[in-house]
């Protein structure tokens, strides 16, 4: 198998957990199809912004809120300068980012991000 067709492999279980809720299960996943998305030996993949940002949605799920916010924060500013129309736009990361900060407890930041989103 290709590195190719194991990434796209991976992409559709990680999304099948990430749509059933299965966090548990599709943290690691995401976080493998990081692993390449992050190897300075990859080529650019475009939609390595919207794992993270389903990496960070499981997270957040979880309450793992520095993780999430490590997830979001790259995620949003890939989808600024990348993302194309059949991904998430920057201001979903925006509204998951201030939906985060709510939830952590840091209201200031979660209202920098309320204005993002819109």
């Amino acid at each position: 198998r290709t590195l190719t067709t194991t990434l796209c492999g991976r992409k559709p279980s990680a999304l099948a957990l990430m749509r059933a809720g299965d966090a548990q299960a599709a943290i690691p996943v995401f976080q493998s199809y990081l692993k390449h998305c992050d190897s300075p030996q990859s080529p650019p993949l475009p939609n390595c912004a919207e794992r993270r940002f389903g990496l960070g949605k499981m997270l957040l799920r979880q309450a793992r809120y520095a993780e999430a916010e490590s997830a979001f924060l790259p995620s949003h500013e890939q989808k600024l300068q990348t993302e194309t129309g059949h991904f998430a736009p920057p201001a979903k990361v925006a509204e998951e980012l201030a939906r985060l900060y709510q939830q952590w407890g840091k209201p200031e930041q979660a209202r920098k991000w309320e204005a993002a989103a819109k």
